[in-house]
């Protein structure tokens, strides 16, 4: 076995760090990438969201944070926008027909969800509660997001979405 004189045990210590250091500033780009998320909260009161324009990036995963601070049950429904007519006049049910989650991975985290066979439409949050909804925006376009419940979408609870 050889012994290492002073001035090479010096050395190493002074170049193993410089070397972890390069190999680390050479792999924070990529990990830097796969661990983008684009977060936003929404807060639903009676009879709004807060804030009503939201945007998202198409490729990029997406975790809405949906907070009721209202003093009843509201949902939270994504569907294209209502071209001549408000959704509430096209109906619930051409509401759910172009949901924007319709063949999508979805998941949900509390809140109450409403599903047509594999694909989530709406979700259902509790006064006091929060739920978190999480997908990767897969369609760029501009989409309506609301509440259903009768009397909520017309006192003015939706919002607009758009995802370039």
């Amino acid at each position: 076995m050889r012994n290492s004189t002073p001035m090479e045990v010096t050395v190493m210590r002074k170049g193993l760090p410089v070397i972890l250091a390069a190999v680390l500033i050479l792999l924070l780009p990529w990990s830097a990438g796969g661990a983008t998320v684009q977060k936003l909260t929404l807060t639903m009161r009676d009879f709004k969201y807060t804030p009503a324009k939201v945007n998202l990036q198409v490729g990029v995963p997406a975790e809405i944070t949906l907070i009721n601070r209202g003093k009843v049950a509201h949902e939270f429904m994504i569907y294209d926008m209502p071209r001549q007519m408000s959704a509430m006049m096209m109906g619930h049910e051409w509401a759910e027909k172009t949901n924007y989650f319709r063949g999508h991975a979805v998941t949900v985290e509390g809140g109450k969800t409403n599903m047509r066979g594999q694909d989530l439409f709406e979700i259902i949050v509790s006064p006091g509660k929060t739920t978190t909804v999480k997908f990767t925006p897969a369609r760029a376009g501009t989409f309506e997001f609301g509440c259903m419940i009768k009397g909520h979408y017309e006192a003015g609870q939706k919002g607009t979405l758009t995802i370039r």
